[in-house]
């Protein structure tokens, strides 16, 4: 904005002087025509009327003609010089009181042409002033020339006082610009941010929230001019309601409280809350102007430290047992070797249980590994699996350990099983671990691995003749790290993990695990994935070929 541009105030000041100045000048003439003024020698009264006349007719075309260009305005400040300066030279002179008026059209002049303009209105003055002086009246040079100085001066003053105030507008319309981009700045990176923020006054009462706010109470209801208390319903973990306004009129300096809690469509969600009191820069005074609140719900957050918490304490747990276990074996191992008489046998016992608590541990870290990557999604990338091919393949990798159990392994599919579109990494640790849970639990009879279609679905099921789960334990069977009190469950090795992570994995695939158990009578667990429509195996055959 330039410090002399046109404004609102200055154009008003113009084209209300140019009506009222016509209306002064037709008082000035009468004064003129009754002799009582001074005035030019032979100047006729109708001369006086005439100029008037005119000025009046300009004025009134530049008050109500609010839109002009700039070579309109400028041909105005010419007409207006030329009738100013033809009035002085040829009816009043220049060395009267009307001639103070000069500082009004160095004003408009300078307010549409910048100082150009003043300088150019001032020299009409000091030309029209010498030409009255050396020419009309040269006995009035004094008079002449102190008038002339005078409506110099006051116009110098008047442009003066406008500079400054219109400086002053300029760096306040700056100022104000400034202002309101970061205003939207700031207005744009709250209404981005992900985490829910409220400003309130005083009382409590919310003055500003931001997009966030509003999912977070999962409402498109307005909360502005609302009690914070009324929005932010919150409880303890005992269930006591928690005030926020109370909570701010107390705080001094930013807080945080991560233990309380709210019911948003019929969830309790928990909340971490920051909440700070707003003071204006550069007081002493206690006193706030208003609080801001920043919100997040943490409830998934907490759930999984505790799960973690959790977790971890277990893995140690179940570590330490082996760990101990196979210190202790390896320690006798020492002990023993120093003595003569020890036979070999004992030794090789204790070797073997060392041996068997590290294949154990490997097992634990193994099933711990396949854990971590189905809750990364590491494998989730889906491909063309053949399911015969499968589950021919898991067959004679698990028949031996079969045999060494003195069990039957059987395989059964229906013809023209087909194809699923899985991770094939899940889908084989899936159907391992159930293989190995229903041979490490079948003392005696069979282990019968099956696939067969049913419409558009594949069902795969392990079912096995061991010590079966009973009623109570089937709630608990697919929880990590639980194990049956069943004193047949204890005598074998397990980690608590296997069927965990099978659940797991079927999640993953979309689907889960069922099954159906009787105690003492065995056990079938199965899943279901949806079979891979022909034409897509086709194709994906056809690329592989």
């Amino acid at each position: 904005m330039s410090p002399y541009a046109t404004n609102s105030q200055t154009s008003t000041v113009v084209r209300v002087s140019s009506v009222v100045f016509p209306l002064l000048l037709f008082a000035y003439s009468k004064l003129l025509g009754l002799d009582a003024m001074q005035r030019i020698p032979g100047a006729g009264e109708w001369s006086f009327y005439a100029a008037a006349s005119a000025w009046l007719a300009l004025g009134l075309y530049t008050c109500f003609r609010s839109s002009q260009t700039n070579k309109q305005r400028a041909w105005q400040l010419v007409l207006y010089h030329g009738l100013a300066s033809s009035y002085l030279l040829s009816i009043s002179g220049v060395a009267v009181p009307f001639t103070c008026a000069w500082s009004l059209f160095m004003l408009a002049a300078f307010a549409y042409a910048g100082f150009s303009g003043w300088l150019l209105s001032a020299l009409v003055l000091f030309i029209t002033a010498a030409l009255d002086a050396f020419w009309l009246t040269p006995q009035s040079i004094v008079d002449i020339t102190t008038t002339t100085l005078v409506a110099f001066m006051l116009g110098v003053v008047i442009v003066a006082l406008a500079y400054r105030h219109n400086l002053y507008r300029s760096a306040l319309h700056t100022s104000r610009e400034a202002m309101t981009l970061q205003h939207d700045r700031l207005l744009t990176i709250i209404n981005n941010l992900a985490t829910a923020i409220i400003a309130t006054d005083q009382q409590g009462i919310i003055q500003l929230y931001n997009a966030a706010t509003l999912d977070l109470l999962d409402t498109n209801t307005s909360p502005h001019s609302k009690l914070i208390d009324t929005i932010l319903p919150l409880r303890d973990s005992a269930k006591q309601p928690v005030y926020l306004t109370q909570l701010l009129h107390a705080a001094t300096v930013t807080q945080t409280r991560d233990d309380v809690w709210m019911e948003v469509s019929g969830e309790m969600l928990r909340l971490s809350i920051i909440f700070s009191p707003i003071r204006a820069l550069n007081t002493m005074s206690d006193s706030s102007d208003g609080y801001v609140l920043i919100l997040r719900d943490i409830t998934k957050e907490k759930s999984l430290e505790e799960e973690r918490d959790e977790f971890i304490s277990v893995v140690s747990h179940e570590l330490r047992t082996p760990l101990t276990a196979a210190e202790g074996a390896l320690s006798n191992i020492q002990l023993m070797l120093h003595r003569r008489d020890m036979p070999q046998h004992t030794l090789k016992d204790h070797l073997d249980a060392a041996h068997e608590q590290i294949v154990f541990l490997a097992k634990m870290v193994n099933d711990l590994s396949t854990l971590a990557q189905a809750e990364r999604g590491a494998a989730d990338m889906p491909e063309l699996l053949n399911v015969r091919a499968l589950m021919d393949d898991l067959y004679h990798q698990y028949r031996s350990q079969a045999a060494k159990k003195q069990l039957a392994l059987t395989l059964e599919t229906s013809p023209r099983l087909g194809h699923v579109v899985a991770s094939s990494l899940y889908v084989r640790e899936l159907i391992q671990n159930l293989l190995s849970n229903a041979l490490k639990y079948t003392k005696e009879g069979e282990v019968h691995l099956s696939a067969r279609k049913k419409g558009n679905r594949i069902i795969i099921a392990v079912r096995d003749t061991g010590i079966g789960i009973s009623k109570s334990d089937q709630a608990h069977i697919l929880e990590r790290f639980w194990r049956s009190e069943d004193y047949r469950t204890r005598e074998t090795g397990g980690t608590g993990l296997g069927l965990y992570i099978a659940a797991k994995l079927a999640r993953k695939l979309g689907t889960r695990i069922e099954f159906t158990s009787q105690l003492n009578h065995g056990s079938t667990f199965f899943f279901a994935l949806p079979a891979a429509a022909q034409q897509a195996a086709l194709r994906e055959k056809h690329k592989k070929s």
